[in-house]
């Protein structure tokens, strides 16, 4: 061991031998290779390592670090201080601790650790051209770099994170930890993410697999391309999803379990549920069935379409605030029908409650009418086909074309 008030400073290569190694100074500068032996290096003070570092065991740095190349090694790394890259750099072992932040100088950052990485950016991981992490990954702050961050393994969020990137793939599950997570870029998900604390997308998301938030919500500003095939179920139990641009279903099922806030249109869908109430300004078009669960409020003009004339059904009441509603396919409407401009259905219609519309209604196909007392209100209301009451009344206020 070696111990100093002043700095310490090794200009050519450096091996250690012997034993594990303790370097205590102000500062400690490698400023050529470091071969570790087999053997730990602990370095009570601040580092900097200007070539590749190899062969070590374990390695802690207590101060603040500056790395110009690789450090590998085959147990635990641990940066206590902030640590600057002056080059590209791969740290590799089994586990890693970054508590201090680290400024990457335009540089990519790998980090290869088998049993897990920590990145603490509450003191901020910045100015990374790219970060790549192979292994088990936990992350807390904020973490930015210019180019993609990719999280092979298994992602833990031990506090609200912050990733800003080109754009960031979770290549494997990511657990919240109730904690939110902002992505300022594209998003790729190939693994399941659960007990989010809240989702924040400002670009586009590719969605591999299904996403869980336990408060906070759901929010996809850029577009939504859904992969991996089966089913894709977004869960925010009392939360809102909410899509602000359009989504590309990729012949996949979607089933919301939120609240659904709809700016924009669904398409490419083989089927739709949303599993709470759903607020719509935009279309939503599938091969096969939709199923609205809870209400529906109509925040523009909205087309629901099922390409196969499959069933749209609506099972509660349904709020039009003056916008037109276009169901091409046939109707399933439970519950009643109000504030509408102009309803129009191409196909089958079963009505099970009132309808009211400010403008016209049009059946183009048959219609079963299996409420007693069915009525129908708006300026015209024109069934292009049958209407079987099944031995109910029903009632039209306003015009009537049949």
């Amino acid at each position: 061991n070696v111990t100093s008030s002043g700095n310490q400073t090794y200009t050519g290569a450096v091996t250690l031998s012997g034993g594990d190694r303790g370097l205590t100074a102000p500062f400690v500068d490698f400023q050529s290779t470091l071969a570790g032996g087999t053997n730990d290096l602990t370095v009570t003070g601040n580092a900097t390592f200007g070539a590749e570092a190899s062969g070590l065991v374990d390695l802690t740095v207590t101060g603040t670090s500056s790395v110009a190349a690789n450090v590998t090694g085959t147990g635990a790394q641990a940066f206590d201080g902030r640590v600057t890259l002056t080059g590209d750099a791969t740290f590799t072992g089994t586990t890693g601790t970054f508590s201090g932040g680290l400024e990457g100088g335009s540089n990519a950052l790998g980090l290869d650790f088998s049993a897990v990485v920590t990145i603490d950016g509450s003191d901020t991981f910045s100015n990374i051209s790219t970060l790549t992490s192979t292994g088990p990954t936990r992350l807390n702050g904020t973490i930015n770099t210019t180019g993609l961050q990719r999280y092979a393994s298994a992602v833990t969020l031990l506090g609200g994170t912050d990733l800003t990137a080109s754009n960031v793939t979770f290549g494997s599950t990511v657990s919240g930890g109730a904690s939110p997570l902002t992505v300022t870029g594209d998003l790729f998900v190939d693994g399941a993410v659960t007990n989010l604390g809240g989702l924040d997308v400002t670009g586009n998301t590719d969605l591999g697999a299904d996403i869980t938030t336990v408060s906070g919500g759901q929010t996809y500003n850029g577009t939504v391309l859904l992969t991996g095939g089966g089913t894709r179920t977004l869960t925010g139990s009392g939360q809102t999803v909410g899509f602000l641009g359009n989504l590309d279903g990729g012949s996949q099922a979607l089933h919301v379990a939120a609240n659904l806030n709809l700016q924009a249109d669904l398409g490419n869908l083989s089927s739709f549920q949303g599993q709470s109430t759903s607020t719509l300004n935009g279309n939503v078009t599938t091969s096969a069935g939709q199923q609205f669960v809870g209400d529906v409020t109509l925040g523009g003009d909205a087309v629901l379409t099922s390409s196969s004339n499959d069933v749209v059904r609506i099972d509660s009441t349904v709020t039009g605030g003056g916008n037109d509603l276009t169901i091409a396919g046939q109707a399933l409407l439970k519950a009643a029908v109000s504030g509408v401009a102009d309803l129009s259905v191409s196909h089958a219609a079963t009505i099970e409650d009132t309808v009211s519309t400010t403008n016209n209604q049009t059946y183009s196909g048959p219609v079963t009418i299996a409420v007693t007392g069915g009525q129908f209100t708006g300026n015209v209301v024109a069934f292009g086909s049958t209407v079987d009451g099944g031995t109910r009344n029903f009632n039209v206020i306003g015009n009537a074309s049949i």
